[in-house]
């Protein structure tokens, strides 16, 4: 193979293999209980649940959801941070109709933040283990590149 294939062969593997390792998904926390009446109650039908299966009562906390960037399960980028319903569930959720929040948090004497605190993980902890880790990840890739050719060279 010459050598302008097996560069190619290598950036397509980089490629696939850099897609694979980022991915993007919701992450929902809950942000303020409210009170455990029938006022706070919507008719919800479970996750995947068939048609044909009746909607339930079920009590609902105000939660927040925001999309999340991840690097090799790493939190990197967040964006598009809102208020929802929080059913208890991680992944499922019902989204507030415009000023229905308002009224819900009136309702149950509750004061909102304008942005809520995100987990410091997810705020931070990915950004901080990249900057920590990517220096020696390339000290190490460039000590062992000039290692290898000491070797195949025999000296």
């Amino acid at each position: 193979m010459k050598r302008r294939q097996k560069l190619l062969v290598l950036a397509v593997i980089a490629l696939v293999g850099a897609g694979s390792a980022c991915s993007r998904g919701d992450r929902i926390i809950k942000v303020a209980d409210l009170p455990q009446t029938p006022d706070f109650e919507v008719d919800a039908r479970p996750l995947y649940a068939p048609l044909s299966m009746p909607a339930q009562k079920t009590h609902i906390d105000i939660g927040y959801i925001w999309k999340q960037n991840s690097l090799i399960f790493l939190p990197i980028f967040n964006d598009n941070g809102r208020y929802v319903a929080y059913t208890g569930s991680d992944s499922q959720y019902i989204e507030f109709k415009k000023g229905e929040l308002e009224d819900w948090a009136a309702k149950a004497n509750i004061a909102l933040p304008p942005d809520p605190s995100i987990p410091f993980w997810d705020a931070w902890g990915g950004k901080i283990l990249l900057i920590v880790l990517i220096p020696p990840i390339v000290f190490l890739s460039l000590l062992w590149d000039r290692l290898w050719r000491r070797i195949s060279t025999g000296m």
